[in-house]
C-alpha cells in the first residue's frame, strides 16, 4: 500500500496480521539535522548548516581523552566543548577495571530471608589517652541478604562468637527460617565456626562461602552495614551530647539500638513496601508502639523495702536502648554514676537529654530548645514558689511571736472551741 503526494511517496510495507484484520505500517527515521531540527524547535534548514558543521568524536575516544569519565558526563563534556558524539555505548574499559577493581559487588541472588548471611567482625577500641578499656570490644554483625535486617551481638573474644552464632542461627531453624549459605572471610574464627556448625553438636549443616584475598566487596553487605551502623551511631550520640569519653562505655548499647532500628526501614520486596522487620518476622516488634528518643533522662525507680523514708525514690538514668525480650515498656536505662545498666518500666521522663545541662520547658520534647520566654515563666514560678515559702515561714515566725505581739480580741465561738478542745484532750 503507497500514498503519493507531489513528489513524496510513502510505502506502507510492513504488514502485521491479526485475528480479523491486517494492519499496514511504516516505520520513519529522523536523521541527525532532523532530530536536531525537533529538538531546537526550529526548521531543518535553520539547523541543517550549524548541525553538519559540528566536530563529531566516538565516545570511547572521549573516554580516553576525558581522563576516564563515565558515559553519561562524557556526553555532556564532548556537548560543552562544542563535538557531536556518534552513536553507540561505551564498551568496557580495561584501564578502569583495573584501576576501580574493588568497586565491584557482588549481586544478590537470595529471594527468602535467611537465603545467605553475610557475616563478619570488628573491634572497637578506645585512645590510649583516654585510658578506657571497652568490655566486649568484640562486633559481630550479620547481615539478611535478601532482606537487609542486621543482627549485632558484642563478645568478649573473637573465638567467643561461635557459639552463640551456632545457638542463634539454629534458632532460627526451628522458626522455620534455616540459614542456606554464610558469606565471610577464612579468618581462624570463622573456620572454628564452619566446623563448630556443621559438627556433631550443631548440625545446621550450612553452606559456607569464602572471599578471596583483599576483596572485602565481596561481604560487601556486612561492610556497608558497619560503616552505615557507626555513622547513625556517631550522629546520636553527638544528638544527644555525650562526651568522648562516655561514647566509648555506651557505644555498645547505642550500636544495639540503631540496629534495631535499622529493621523499621521499609523495602520493597515483591512488590511490597514493608519493613525489615515484617519481611523477616511477618510482623513488627512490640517496642515500635512506644519509642523513645535515645539519650533521653529519665528518673528510676529504685525503691525497695530497706529503702528510708527519707530516702530517694528513684535514680536519674540515661535511655540507652530496648528490651526485645521483655514487655513492651521496658527500657534499658544507664547510671553514669555507677556505670550500671537498669531494667524498668517505672520511669518518670524529664523531657531532656541527661547530658543536656540547660533546664527544658516541662512538656517539652527531647532535643528542643527553650525560649527566652519559657525560661522567664520558669524563673517567675520560682520566684513565685520562693515567696510562698518565705509567706509560710513569715506566718509561722508570728505564731511564735503570739505572745508578745498585741492580738485582737476572741470571740464567743473562738472562746467555745477552745473550750471544747480542752475538755476533749482531758478527756
Amino acid at each position: 500500500m503507497t500514498l503519493t503526494k507531489g513528489e513524496v511517496v510513502l510505502t506502507f510495507d510492513i504488514h502485521i496480521k491479526t485475528g480479523q484484520v491486517t494492519l499496514y505500517c511504516a516505520s520513519f527515521k529522523r536523521n541527525a539535522v532532523d532530530t536536531a531540527a525537533v529538538a531546537a524547535g526550529k526548521p531543518k534548514e535553520a539547523v541543517a548548516k550549524s548541525t553538519l558543521s559540528k566536530k563529531s568524536i566516538a565516545i570511547r575516544d572521549a573516554h580516553c581523552k576525558y581522563g576516564h569519565m563515565n558515559e553519561a558526563d562524557c556526553g555532556q563534556t564532548a556537548k560543552a566543548l562544542g563535538y557531536r558524539v556518534l552513536r553507540g555505548v561505551l564498551k568496557a574499559c580495561e584501564a578502569c577495571a583495573k584501576a576501580q577493581q574493588k568497586s565491584v559487588p557482588k549481586h544478590s541472588a537470595s529471594t527468602e530471608p535467611n537465603g545467605r548471611i553475610f557475616l563478619d567482625l570488628s573491634k572497637i577500641k578506645a585512645p590510649k589517652d583516654l585510658d578506657i578499656t571497652v568490655t566486649r570490644s568484640n562486633w559481630r554483625l550479620m547481615v539478611c541478604e535478601y532482606t537487609g535486617l542486621k543482627f549485632s551481638d558484642f563478645l568478649e573474644t573473637k573465638d567467643g562468637m561461635v557459639e552463640p552464632t551456632c545457638s542463634k542461627m539454629n534458632q532460627w531453624k526451628q522458626q522455620g527460617k534455616p540459614v542456606k549459605i554464610v558469606q565471610m572471610d577464612n579468618a581462624e574464627e570463622n573456620l572454628k565456626l564452619a566446623k563448630a556448625a556443621n559438627g556433631k553438636d550443631w548440625k545446621l549443616n550450612l553452606e559456607f562461602e569464602y572471599n578471596g584475598k583483599v576483596t572485602p566487596q565481596r561481604n560487601h553487605l556486612v561492610e556497608l552495614g558497619f560503616a552505615t551502623l557507626w555513622a547513625c551511631a556517631r550522629a546520636t550520640m553527638i544528638e544527644a551530647k555525650v562526651p568522648l569519653a562516655i561514647r566509648y562505655l555506651v557505644c555498645k548499647e547505642c550500636i544495639a539500638t540503631v540496629t534495631i532500628l535499622d529493621g523499621l526501614v521499609a523495602t520493597e520486596l515483591n512488590g511490597q513496601l514493608k519493613t525489615r522487620f515484617e519481611h523477616w518476622f511477618r510482623k513488627l516488634p512490640r517496642f515500635v508502639k512506644k519509642l523513645r528518643t535515645w539519650g533521653e533522662a529519665g528518673v528510676v525507680k529504685t525503691k525497695v523495702l530497706a529503702t528510708p523514708k527519707v530516702g530517694d525514690r528513684g535514680v536519674t538514668c540515661m535511655f540507652v536502648g530496648y528490651n526485645t525480650d521483655h514487655g513492651d515498656d521496658v527500657y534499658r536505662m544507664w547510671n553514669p554514676d555507677t556505670k550500671h545498666l537498669l531494667r524498668s518500666r517505672d520511669i518518670g521522663w524529664l523531657g531532656r537529654y541527661y547530658f543536656d545541662k540547660p533546664k527544658s520547658t516541662p512538656g517539652a520534647k527531647v532535643g528542643e530548645k527553650v525560649s527566652e520566654t519559657s525560661r522567664k515563666i520558669d524563673t517567675d514560678d520560682t520566684d513565685d514558689e520562693k515567696s510562698d515559702d518565705e509567706i509560710e515561714m513569715s506566718d509561722s515566725s508570728d505564731d511564735d511571736d503570739d505572745s508578745e505581739a498585741d492580738s485582737e480580741p476572741e470571740t464567743e465561738d473562738e472562746n467555745a472551741w477552745k473550750h471544747h478542745a480542752l475538755t476533749q484532750a482531758a478527756q
